[in-house]
């Protein structure tokens, strides 16, 4: 704790003599620079602000479609004569896993089966509103996300592998 409160001190020294310096050039240059490159700066920021958002959406859609298509086809592993129901889920623990996700303009959401109602297929385009870019004619960033599962219907995964592990706790 006592280190951190000397690097402050001596980042706020630092950071008081640079502004007291900055503030006593009276030849101009260092201000018109400042100034010419501000807006720049700003948008630069915002810019990293906005996109940094966008990631953060756009993980979160896919995560929840991950664990839409999963428990669909887990579904339709179980139910292979209803992919309707497994559809439905789909929807549902898709609308769960977003409730948390930041706020967006539009969203276009569909599942659908595959391979001969084998996979379950989810697509997910977003559209966010940017808060900084918008100042340099950006109004939008869009995304899009997909997942697909295809489990072995009705429990037959076509193979009788088994998989063992053992655990020798003896210590030789």
């Amino acid at each position: 704790m006592k280190i951190l409160g000397v690097v402050g001190r001596t980042m706020s020294r630092i950071l008081s003599s640079l502004l007291s310096a900055f503030k006593s050039d009276r030849k101009g240059n260092v201000a018109a620079t400042f100034g010419l490159l501000s807006g720049v700066l700003f948008l630069g920021v915002g810019a990293a602000i906005d996109f940094g958002r966008r990631l953060n959406i756009e993980t979160h859609t896919q995560r929840a479609l991950d664990a839409a298509v999963l428990a669909g086809g887990r579904q339709l592993q179980i139910d292979n004569q209803n992919p309707d129901k497994a559809l439905q889920l789909a929807k549902l623990v898709y609308a769960v896993n977003i409730k948390n996700r930041l706020p967006i303009s539009t969203e276009t959401v569909s599942f659908t089966m595959a391979d001969n109602n084998t996979a379950l297929v989810g697509k997910v385009d977003t559209t966010m509103k940017t808060s900084f870019l918008g100042l340099g004619s950006v109004k939008s960033l869009s995304s899009s996300n997909t997942a697909k599962t295809q489990i072995a219907v009705g429990g037959e995964g076509g193979s009788n592998l088994e998989v063992s592990i053992m655990l020798d706790v003896t210590g030789s």
